[in-house]
């Protein structure tokens, strides 16, 4: 019994405490930005500090969703999100699958570029793209920024995917060919359905990226009516008057749609990474 008692007293100093305190340390700033958003600007800079939002109000709220013209804001970026993840998920599911199951010529310069595409900042390409997609007229438009997100999500997608693929045995394949399947119905008929977490997982990571791309929309899009969410939040910048409550308020408003689809799928998001972090 006293061993018992010693081993769950060190379970509980050396994993449970860490755990705790390291989800506190993560959930703090998100319930600060919470109460900040629900407190008026007054109340957020009294001293000392309240931590419970009281009395609440939902003035900024309201104002947010006024003000920003949300809706055409939030449509803009589901529009782009979900275009952008769903082309680039497309594309990365063939590619993976011939990195996966065939050996060619270039094959190690393939990997090795793609896995260099993600060590390079988005700013270093980003006015290359601008002066492209100009002389394309593709700039100013949502087809322009869905394209160049996707852009950034293929390699990635493309790297990840290919671990998937690989605890797939490649007779599953020949045996699907066997029955009468081409190569590309083995992979949607019998493939994909066992890579289903990892494409799920794929596509949350594409669709998040893009959901809180900044700098793309910004240097690609000059027109309010085709403002995606981020850049949109920052017209609640005042030019004299700083306002935590309404910052607080368009952030919180942005992370609802990234809360809830974690909370939706979050089974195959954990599948799809543990099943593609063990080889073998």
């Amino acid at each position: 019994m006293r061993r018992r008692r010693r081993g769950l007293l060190a379970h509980t100093l050396l994993v449970r405490l860490p755990l705790l305190v390291f989800g506190a340390w993560t959930v703090f700033p998100m319930y600060w930005m919470l109460r900040t958003s629900l407190m008026s600007d007054a109340l957020n800079q009294q001293v000392p500090l309240r931590y419970f939002p009281w009395p609440i109000t939902l003035h900024y709220y309201a104002d947010a969703v006024r003000g920003l013209s949300l809706g055409r804001l939030f449509l803009n970026s589901l529009i782009v999100s979900g275009g952008s993840g769903v082309l680039a998920l497309a594309l990365a599911l063939l590619a993976a699958y011939a990195l996966a199951r065939y050996r060619f010529r270039l094959k190690a310069a393939i990997l090795l570029g793609l896995a260099g595409t993600q060590m390079l900042p988005a700013v270093f390409v980003i006015v290359p793209i601008f002066v492209l997609f100009t002389q394309l007229r593709l700039a100013n438009t949502l087809a322009g920024l869905l394209l160049a997100e996707s852009f950034f999500a293929v390699p990635f997608s493309v790297l990840l995917l290919k671990q998937f693929y690989e605890q797939i045995p490649t007779e599953l394949d020949e045996a699907a060919m066997v029955d009468g399947c081409g190569r590309l119905g083995a992979i949607v008929r019998v493939v994909m359905p066992l890579t289903l977490p990892g494409v799920v997982a794929v596509a949350i990571f594409n669709f998040i990226n893009s959901w809180n791309a900044l700098m793309l929309p910004i240097v690609l899009i000059s027109s309010p009516e085709r403002m995606t969410l981020p850049p949109g939040l920052l017209t609640l910048k005042d030019q004299y008057i700083f306002s935590w409550a309404t910052h607080a308020t368009g952030a919180m408003i942005a992370i609802v749609p990234s809360l809830i689809l974690f909370t939706v799928i979050q089974k195959y998001l954990i599948g799809g990474l543990s099943a593609g972090s063990v080889k073998g």
